[in-house]
């Protein structure tokens, strides 16, 4: 019986790369498209390729982690991952991806529902969530049901009605921004007849609006440009902006951004400040390079965008 599945899944994998390319393929326990696993069961995804390959998994909040366990295997001849999924819960509701090592983007994917009476809505519904979105540009609500035959409406507060909008079961709401009018308070409604039980999920939607250019961003070092070795120097990058920004600093010891490689050695990246001048709104960031050397000397270049990919540096 083994032999037989194992020449089956071959076929299956031989069609598909034919049709698709040599992408990897994955094929789960039922050979479903998009399975419905019961609440508290385990599962296995494997996924064919041509060459090594990895898995990528959603990821629960940090707390409940250990509530749904990942393990995978790896063969080389052929080339085949298994994914073990212990303890299906709701946390990881969503794609499954299968990717090679050296090109990330040949790849193949699948989506996995949890049928959990107890669970209507992949979001548990404790706080109200916070979005952003660019004026004229779609938005997501993020109203995910845990299993496809859950029933989900979305309400807009402002005028208390329905909102007709696309919905995708894997993704949520696409919501058409057109005013900044369209920003407030979001609520959807999951139900299922079967369980006689509905859920909720809040949000606020905060607009932003469109804009084409970012102002220039000034450095300000206090040292004037001059520092002797193995003192500590610090440079400010300063920008006027109404809405959040991201910041990144080119040095003559690499790249650091606030989240990747913020810290090395030496060099360190201050916390994000936001000032109100004179009704206008600021954000500052600071590198401090501590015990400056010979190596430390060279071109800081500050570069600044925002969530509308305009860009600027100085």
């Amino acid at each position: 019986m083994r032999e037989f599945y194992l020449l089956w899944c071959f076929v299956v994998l031989f069609h598909v790369r034919k049709a698709f390319g040599d992408n990897p393929v994955i094929i789960g326990n039922d050979n479903a498209d998009s399975p419905v696993i019961p609440a508290g069961e385990s599962y296995n995804l494997t996924c064919y390729g041509s060459r090594p390959v990895h898995w990528i998994t959603p990821s629960p909040p940090e707390d409940k982690k250990l509530w749904t366990t990942f393990t995978q295997t790896q063969d080389t001849s052929p080339f085949r991952s298994v994914l073990y999924i212990a303890n299906m819960t709701y946390l990881v509701v969503g794609f499954y991806i299968c990717q090679y090592d050296s090109i990330p983007y040949e790849q193949d994917q699948i989506y996995l529902y949890v049928n959990d009476s107890s669970h209507l809505s992949v979001i548990d519904n404790e706080d109200i969530s916070i979005l952003h979105a660019v004026q004229y540009e779609d938005t997501i609500i993020p109203c995910r049901p845990t299993a496809p035959d859950i029933h989900v409406n979305l309400l807009y507060f402002e005028n208390d009605e329905m909102v007709d909008a696309k919905f995708d079961s894997k993704i949520g709401f696409t919501l058409a921004v057109s005013t900044i009018t369209s920003g407030g308070y979001y609520q959807c409604n999951f139900n299922r007849a079967s369980d006689n039980a509905n859920e909720l999920n809040n949000f606020i939607l905060q607009i932003i609006p469109r804009k084409t250019f970012l102002a220039k961003p000034v450095i300000r070092d206090i040292s004037q440009n001059h520092t002797e070795v193995g003192e500590t120097f610090r440079l400010t990058c300063r920008i006027a902006d109404e809405s959040s920004v991201i910041f990144k600093w080119e040095t003559p010891r690499g790249t650091f951004a606030y989240g990747n490689k913020q810290n090395e050695n030496d060099v360190i990246l201050e916390s994000l400040k936001r000032y109100d001048i004179n009704g206008s709104t600021h954000f500052d960031s600071t590198i401090m390079v501590v015990n400056s050397k010979l190596d430390d000397m060279g071109l800081y270049s500050c570069k600044v965008s925002d969530r509308q990919d305009n860009q600027e540096e100085t």
